[in-house]
């Protein structure tokens, strides 16, 4: 796509040389040149963000808060669930960006949790750690709304009294669905304790695990290898 781009810039161009003169060629060739300029601007700072969560998502395993390759398989647990339910290419990386960093709130906790398993923990202590990676997050520029998804992940799908928060994020309910998954002992297990792990969450499903995602996970989970 860039490269067709490209050829069209450099195609305006030579037709507005040959138009108005080669006097003509600094004053087309500015805007091309600030737009390559941006264009780099952009990746240094992308690649920049990434490395910072990267780095943050290995800093609950370097002090052992959390079990290693833990972030990773959530994060890519997640995509494949955002994936199954259609999400769109920004959502997806807002989804990943907010599943590696779901555990940074660890990190201020006095005693590490036992495997750093926090779906096994009160709720009220699942809210504490999200409040609290969440502000850490929100200074490391990515975007804000890894934060809030982040901050919003503990909450369960449905309130106390039946109802949903239409203000909560689908990657907060995703990223739940798949932490679970993975703190119950699915760190690649055989297939017979994926399917209970399935299960337990399936039974839970009225109230603390989306429904939707939750089959979405054994879709991604159970999926034969020689499926298409």
């Amino acid at each position: 796509m860039r490269v067709v781009h490209g050829v069209a810039a450099v195609v305006c161009v030579g037709l507005a040389v040959c138009e108005a003169g080669w006097w003509a060629l600094p004053l087309f060739s500015l805007p091309l040149l600030v737009s390559q300029l941006s264009f780099r601007r952009y990746r240094a700072i992308r690649a920049t963000r990434w490395q910072t969560v990267i780095s943050l998502a290995r800093s609950t395993e370097v002090v052992g808060y959390t079990l290693p390759g833990h972030a990773r398989r959530v994060a890519d647990l997640a995509s494949g669930i955002g994936r199954e339910l259609g999400l769109g290419a920004k959502e997806l990386e807002l989804l990943e960006c907010a599943a590696l960093m779901h555990d940074v709130g660890q990190l201020s906790l006095v005693d590490p949790v036992p495997g750093g398993a926090t779906a096994l923990l009160p709720l009220s202590e699942q809210r504490r750690i999200g409040r609290l990676g969440s502000e850490v997050i929100r200074q490391t520029g990515v975007p804000p709304e890894v934060a809030e998804i982040v901050a919003a992940i503990p909450e369960p799908y449905r309130r106390e009294d039946g109802t949903r928060d239409p203000g909560l994020p689908r990657a907060a309910a995703i990223i739940r669905v798949a932490n679970a998954f993975d703190d119950l002992g699915c760190d690649g297990g055989d297939r017979e304790q994926r399917e209970e792990v399935v299960e337990q969450l399936r039974r839970n499903t009225a109230r603390e695990y989306e429904p939707h995602a939750v089959e979405a996970l054994a879709r991604v989970c159970l999926r034969n290898p020689a499926d298409p």
